[in-house]
């Protein structure tokens, strides 16, 4: 199975960003580890939905990143749902506030939802994946203890470990993978989505960004 992750960082390329919509975020606890007993993962994102939308072609996208949460047209729920996609979960009627625009806008706005990728037992390979940790994990499960890779020059998952979910957050890491399944669905309905990048060119080296 091939494998892609949305590509935060390519702003030239992403046509639509989200940003919470309300003075005040409410979430829930941090879920614990099962194994080590300390919080890990994403907290819930607690009612009212309520989102800004910004607009950067000129048109409404079908999907945007609000991390850990994705933004979601109702086109592109159809097409999720049609195609037998797995690894969503939630899909709450969110309530757009404000919309900005960087040039003239075109089209509707479609209705919009709010679902979130779930966290796979699936597990990043750091070796495989050239990951640098500093300080390096307490717990193999949750990752906890290490905050986030330095820097890492591909994406492998462990072996046997990923369980067929077509879009998904890896145990204790925090980008989002999909499946080329996801984003043939995309592409064949001309979905609007970021920027997607293979895993396997998908590295990021933050130490040579905090020493400039």
């Amino acid at each position: 199975m091939k494998f892609y992750v949305f590509d935060t960082l390519d702003t030239d390329n992403t046509a639509m960003d989200a940003v919470e919509g309300t003075d005040t975020l409410a979430t829930g606890p941090y879920p614990s580890c099962p194994r080590c007993g300390g919080p890990a993962g994403w907290r819930d994102w607690l009612p009212p939905f309520v989102v800004e939308l910004e607009l950067w072609r000129g048109g409404f996208a079908d999907v945007a990143l609000m991390v850990p949460d994705l933004i979601l047209s109702e086109r592109f729920c159809q097409t999720y749902q049609s195609a037998g996609l797995s690894g969503l979960k939630g899909f709450e009627p969110v309530s757009v506030s404000k919309v900005s625009r960087r040039h003239k806008m075109t089209g509707r706005q479609p209705a919009y939802f709010r679902a979130r990728p779930i966290e796979s037992t699936a597990g990043v390979d750091s070796t495989a994946s050239g990951c640098v940790w500093d300080p390096a994990p307490t717990c193999n499960l949750c990752r906890s203890g290490a905050g986030a890779p330095k820097s890492w020059k591909r994406i492998v998952l462990e072996p046997n470990t990923w369980l067929g979910e077509d879009i998904f957050f890896p145990r204790g890491w925090k980008d989002m993978l999909v499946t080329d399944r996801f984003k043939m669905a995309c592409d064949h309905n001309r979905l609007q989505v970021p920027p997607l990048v293979p895993a396997e060119e998908f590295a990021r080296d933050y130490t040579a960004v905090a020493a400039k």
